[in-house]
């Protein structure tokens, strides 16, 4: 490793294993398997009159592939955040995802953020589930959104604070000046 692939992407940039440990990835799998010991279970088997047989595959799938995702942050009047995006939620653990990137951002819970995803009546663009891509897409686009929103944040209490806007920090809800929790 690194093992790059004669294969080209879409884009014509070359395809590059970069990390990956695939033997030691078998052997857990052969092992979980029961491989070594299938043979004497097939045996067991068509003793009762039952035909078994085991397989292995191997499989590398292109994830996150873009182009891009919508991402919206929006704060309301009440101070709610809610997080829009266009990229579909499947089951994939997308809305803890979004909701974890963003109160990461913004000093707060995930509990704490509502996640919209999919809805098309909320954001203009929404391009889909498909390779993997939701996290990688919309969590991008919400990691940039929610950085806008944290530095306008930060620059509307610098006014009130009279302080700095690198001398702030967001935390538990609040715009704080760092090391002087009390002034928030």
């Amino acid at each position: 490793m690194p093992y790059t692939k004669p294969l080209k992407a879409r884009s014509g940039a070359s395809m590059q294993y970069d990390s990956g440990d695939y033997p030691a990835c078998q052997a857990t799998v052969l092992q979980a398997a029961g491989w070594d010991d299938f043979p004497r279970r097939q045996a067991e088997a068509r003793a009762h009159g039952r035909h078994i047989g085991i397989g292995l595959a191997h499989g590398i799938k292109g994830t996150g592939r873009g182009p891009f995702e919508s991402g919206v942050v929006r704060v309301s009047n009440t101070g709610r955040i809610t997080v829009y995006t266009g990229a579909a939620a499947i089951g994939q653990g997308l809305r803890t995802a979004l909701a974890q990137i963003a109160a990461g951002e913004l000093g707060l819970r995930a509990e704490d953020i509502n996640v919209v995803p999919g809805d098309t009546s909320t954001v203009a663009l929404g391009l889909g589930a498909f390779a993997s891509r939701q996290t990688v897409t919309a969590g991008s686009s919400v990691l940039l959104a929610v950085r806008v929103v944290a530095d306008k944040a930060k620059k509307l209490a610098s006014h009130v604070l009279e302080a700095a806007e690198h001398d702030l920090e967001l935390a538990g809800g609040e715009v704080r000046v760092v090391g002087a929790p009390e002034l928030r």
